[in-house]
Parts: C-alpha cells; structure tokens; sequence
C-alpha cells in the first residue's frame, strides 16, 4: 500500500497541545505520591525536565524515609525520561537499581518493566549480550505474573535487544509473541509500537544483506512496505498508540523515517524526500532531544546515495556520527561506519571501505569494554542489595564472584582484556627484572564476518568458544590466552623467545585448521592468522601489541587485506 508521506504522516495542527493519544501507565504498582503523579503528567506533555525535576524530589524523599517501592517507582521513572531525552546511560544505570528494588519487595511486572528499559538503553548502547540477557529476564518474569502491558513491553524490549544484535529471526518472533499477549489483554492492547519496531528490524535486516554483498530480495522490499502499511492504517483509525508515556511523537516521526528509507530504496526520491519531510516535522513537535532526530540523518544519506550525489551521502553519515554521539546511540555510529563501508565498496574505493570497517571494529571493541564495567556495576549493585541480610560466608562467595567475572569473558570463559592487561604489565615487569624473555601473540579469525552473516551470530559464538577451548589446550600452564573482543584474541609466552613462541603459533594454526567445524557452520574450512612480537627494552603491553598486531595483519592472506 503506497501513501503520500506529506498528507498521511505529518502530524496535526495542534500536535504540541496535550498527547497524541491516551498514554498508557508506565507502572503496575499504584502511584499515590504527588511528585511521581505530577511526573506522569509532565512527560505526557513532553515536558522531560519538569518530569525529571518531579522524579528526583520522589527520589530523594524515598531515600529519606527508607521506601523501597517509592524509590523504585521513581528510579524506573527517571529511567523512562531518561531514555526519551537521550541521557541513555543514565537511563541504563537508573533502570538497574530500580529492578533490585522492585525484586526486594516482590513487585515482579514491575521489575520486568524496569528490564525492559534496562534492556532498550543496553540495545542503544551497544551492549547487545546484556540487553538480550536483560530482556529475556523481564519476558521470564512477565511470564509469573497475569498478562498485561509489562508482557507486551518485556517481549518488545526482546524483539529490539535481537535485532540490534543482528538475530533478526529471533526479534520477529519476540515481537510475534508480543502482539499476541496484546491480543489477549482486556481490553487489548495497542500494537503500533511493536509494528513500528518490527518495521526497524526489517530494515537493520536489509542493511545487513546490503552489507554481505547480497542485494536485498524484492520480498523483503515487500515486507517492509506491509509492515509501513499495518502501521498506516493504526495512524489513520487514531490507534497509534505507544506502550509508555511519551513514546508516541518519537514512533510517529520514526515510522515517517522508515517510509522515507523505503522509497529510498526503490528509488523514488522525491517521495522518500517527502517521507523526511514529514519525520522533521513530527521531530519539532518533541520539545526534548530524541535519537530519532540523529536517525533521520541515515535518511538524507540514503537519499543522497539514491540521487547519485556520493559526497552529500557520506556527509550524512559523519553528520549521523556526530548526532549519535550526542545523543549516546552507540548503534547508530556503527550503523555509520558500515554504511560508509558499504558505498565506498559499491563504488570500488576499496581502502576507503577498509578503512571504514576498522573504524566500526574499534568502536564495537569500546562498547564490548564498556559492556564488561557495566555487568561488573551491576554485580557489585547485588552485593549491595544482599549485604544488609547475608551472612559473612555469603559475601565472601559473591566478592569470588565478583572477582571472576571481572577477569573472565563472559561468552569463552577465558582470561578477558582486564585480566590480560593486568597479568602483561606484572610479566613485563618482571621479566625486565630478570632479563628473561617474554613474547606476545595476536590472533584473529579469518573471514568470521562471513561466518556470522551466513550461519547467524549464534554459530560464530560457538566458533569463538571452541577456539578459546583449543588455546587452551594448545598453550603451556605458564602461557595465559585472553580474549580482547570481538574474534580477537591474544596470548602472552612468559619466559620464551620469539622463535619459540613462533613454533608454538604454527602448532595452533595447524590445530585449527585440522579441526571438523562443519556442525557449526556447514563448512570444515577455518583458518586464523597470527603475528607474534617479543618485548624489547622499555617496551609497554601497547607498544608489544601495536608490533604483534602489524606482525598478524602481514600474515593475512593477500585476498583478505585487499578487502
């Protein structure tokens, strides 16, 4: 179904006057405090900073008075706006404490809901193992209490955290699942939000293909043209409601912004043009800041790109860089450096799209690292929420805990970065004290992108536990292999000389490359590429890992370095 984007998605005269519709509740507990009502009633208006300004006088007065659920309803609150006005990390900090409360006096849709925003600012953020662990906690959650908005909301949160994470099957299914409950509900609930989200999968879906070197079957044109229309059709019947307060300008103008990238695609401009036109319009009726704002940017870019103008295409994609970062979406500056990977690949700039993959691979590793001090944050948070009851040997278990999961990678199980870095700069020490030897390998997988885009991410994380279970096997009890993120890995020879620690790297190369991988990925061909440095007086861990990454990048394949 085709429809004018100027006449259909624009939004009415009056649109900064009171919400678009009736806003749902963004809580199941009953709010009877001032403040938090008077919150509700700000942010229903698009007034985030009184909202915010009421939330905090609700915080503080909890704290005072020892009211747990006071204090979570207004940490979940502070949360909910945070993420509207784009302070995400706040809002993922926010959303954190509040589920531990809501889970210390038994409110459990309300300790789903508050994962459900823990788990959308985790998505934004680039966090995607935390926030489909987040999410699937509420969907679990959810699933112990009778259906309701905090249902529909945990399986939407599920939906997005799989999408951003490249596990498109999986979003659709959460979503599937989400409308369901909706249908169910008396009276039932509104399914726009979740349309609109299901039409953002569909179209990370495409860049992804667009990005393998697949061109985008006409079908999936087609779905996200039903999906746009499904959505249409709930704005033209006033059913275009969201789930939360607050959340229905940013869906409006993001459902604009799809049908903009739609027409893109096929090639119409002029109506992708009146598609963004009309986004802008819905975005000046948000008095606060919204990512969508930063997303309409990936808009003029493909616009630009349809229109043939290159140069204006790639201006739209650094403006999209400097927008994300202000407005904390992680996943949008990556989103960036591929679609600047992808056009330059398309017009055979080959170094320049290289160049543009190494800039997203660096900003994925920042967030892996980010991730890691985050979980590290919320585990320390369980141990403040236990101390005040547990018992001496309790502790003593859980700062274990704590312990190895601050040195541990969390998907291999191996050393991560933390601990290699601590453990290089003790052995660099040491050997510099005693004039011994140490030696610094770093490996990577050959082609695991491939791996991931035609077998799924699930079966590249089985690659890297299977090759972090060989490392292990493969490696000395003085050497210590870890995990840096992504499929990079490093090991550090403690006490041996470059040709040694060299024999020992051939030895794993012929290791990988004899093992069976057709049970994960259809093919038995794996293959990885090491380099390898031995430290020098005065060396740092940079300086030994700079050496040994520009030793792994000369033993690549040449087919691969060329891009």
């Amino acid at each position: 179904m085709q429809y004018d984007a100027t006449e259909t998605l624009s939004p009415p005269p009056d649109s900064r006057i009171g919400p678009v519709s009736a806003p749902l509740t963004a809580s199941i507990a009953l709010r009877t405090d001032a403040d938090l009502l008077a919150a509700d009633a700000a942010i229903a208006t698009g007034d985030a900073d009184l909202a915010r300004e009421r939330a905090y006088a609700a915080l503080g007065r909890a704290k005072a008075a020892g009211e747990t659920l006071l204090e979570a309803q207004a940490l979940a609150s502070l949360a909910n706006y945070d993420r509207l006005s784009s302070r995400v990390r706040r809002a993922a900090e926010a959303s954190a404490r509040a589920a531990l409360l809501f889970k210390s006096v038994g409110e459990l849709a309300d300790e789903a809901i508050a994962h459900t925003s823990h788990a959308a600012a985790a998505s934004v953020l680039g966090r995607s193992e935390e926030a489909v662990e987040a999410a699937q906690l509420s969907v679990e959650l959810a699933r112990l209490t009778p259906p309701g908005v905090h249902t529909v909301l945990a399986h939407n949160a599920l939906g997005i955290a799989q999408a951003w994470s490249g596990n498109f099957q999986a979003a659709f299914d959460a979503f599937d699942a989400g409308s369901e409950v909706a249908r169910r509900c008396q009276p039932a609930l509104p399914d726009y939000q979740l349309d609109t989200n299901r039409a953002w999968a569909e179209a990370l879906r495409l860049v992804a293909e667009r990005e393998s070197g697949r061109t985008p079957a006409p079908d999936r044109l087609c779905r996200l043209r039903g999906l746009l229309s499904r959505c249409h059709e709930a704005e033209m019947a006033g059913r275009a409601r969201a789930l939360l307060e607050g959340f229905e300008r940013p869906l409006r103008a993001l459902a604009a912004l799809l049908d903009g990238l739609l027409h893109a695609w096929a090639g119409d401009v002029a109506a992708a043009a009146r598609s963004l036109a009309a986004t802008r319009r819905w975005l000046e009726t948000i008095t606060f800041v919204s990512w969508t704002d930063a997303a309409a940017c990936w808009g003029e870019a493909e616009i630009a790109w349809a229109a043939g103008d290159a140069a204006l295409a790639h201006e739209w994609l650094a403006r999209l860089r400097v927008r994300a970062h202000e407005v904390e979406h992680e996943q949008l500056t990556c989103l960036s450096h591929q679609l600047a990977s992808l056009f330059y690949a398309q017009r055979g700039e080959h170094a320049q799209a290289l160049q543009s993959l190494r800039a997203l691979r660096e900003h994925e590793q920042a967030n892996r690292r980010e991730s890691l001090l985050g979980r590290t944050q919320a585990v320390q948070w369980q141990l403040e929420a236990r101390r005040a009851q547990a018992d001496l040997g309790v502790l003593r278990i859980e700062s274990r805990l704590l312990e190895r999961l601050s040195y541990e990678d969390v998907l291999t199980g191996i050393a991560n970065r933390r601990r290699f870095e601590a453990h290089l700069a003790e052995r660099l020490d040491a050997a510099a004290a005693m004039r011994q030897p140490l030696s610094l390998a770093l490996l990577d997988i050959d082609d695991f992108k491939r791996i991931n885009d035609s077998c799924g991410h699930d079966a590249g994380d089985l690659v890297l536990r299977r090759l972090a279970r060989l490392l292990d096997g493969q490696l000395r009890e003085s050497d210590l292999a870890a995990r840096l993120g992504g499929d990079e890995f490093v090991i550090v020879f403690d006490r041996t000389e470059l040709a040694q620690a060299q024999q020992i790297c051939d030895r794993i190369t012929d290791a990988v490359t004899a093992l069976d991988w057709r049970g994960l990925c259809g093919s038995r061909a794996m293959a990885v590429s090491i380099g390898a440095a031995q430290a020098q007086a005065g060396d740092t861990g940079v300086a030994l890992l700079r050496r040994a990454d520009r030793a792994m990048y000369q033993n690549k394949k040449p087919s691969r370095r060329d891009g």
